[in-house]
Parts: C-alpha cells; structure tokens; sequence
C-alpha cells in the first residue's frame, strides 16, 4: 500500500469525521436556541431538515472513504499475491538449478 494512498483515505476519513462534528455541534447550538421562548414549531422542521443534510453529507464522505479504503487494500492484497507467485517461481527455479549443478 503506497504511503500516498493511505493517506488519501486517511485524509477522506478525517474530512467525514469533521462533518460529523460540524453537525454535532450545530445540532446542539440549534438545541439551545430552539429552547429560547420565542421559538414556534414552525421553523423547527426547517432547522432539523438542515442539519440532517448535514450528517448525510457527512454519511456519504465517510462512506466513500471507506469504499476507497477498500480498493486499495483490495489492489494491495493482489499486489502481494503477485510477488507471493513471483518469489515461489524463482524459489522453483533456483531450486531446480541447484538439482541440475548437483547433478552435473
């Protein structure tokens, strides 16, 4: 797994945890303001509505890091199938020499 890679998810998770945060802590300003007296049922649907886009977008960058989290184990775990088969090849290979020079 490339450093860059790694990092690139590392940074995707972050960006999602932050939204988390932000809605969070917005939801809980919001709480407090709507518990002010002059607040009516009115605009509470539209606050709640806002901060529920809030934590889908946050959803969402998660779950893409994620996703991408997946691909690069995915392609990492090929990669080192490959160098497996490549090393078992030439093990194959160096051993049959050394029958053949102990032969010969």
């Amino acid at each position: 797994m490339s450093d860059g890679s790694v990092k690139a998810t590392y940074d995707a998770m972050r960006k999602g945890a932050r939204f988390f945060q932000d809605a969070g802590e917005a939801t809980s300003r919001e709480a407090q303001r709507l518990a002010d007296p002059g607040i009516t049922g009115g605009n509470i649907g539209e606050h709640y509505a806002r901060y529920g886009a809030q934590i889908r977008a946050g959803l969402l960058e998660l779950g893409s890091a994620v996703g991408d989290m997946g691909k690069t184990l995915d392609a990492t775990s090929s990669s080192i199938v490959k160098s497996a088969a490549a090393y078992q090849s030439t093990d194959e290979s160096a051993a049959s020499n050394l029958q053949s020079a102990a032969k010969g």
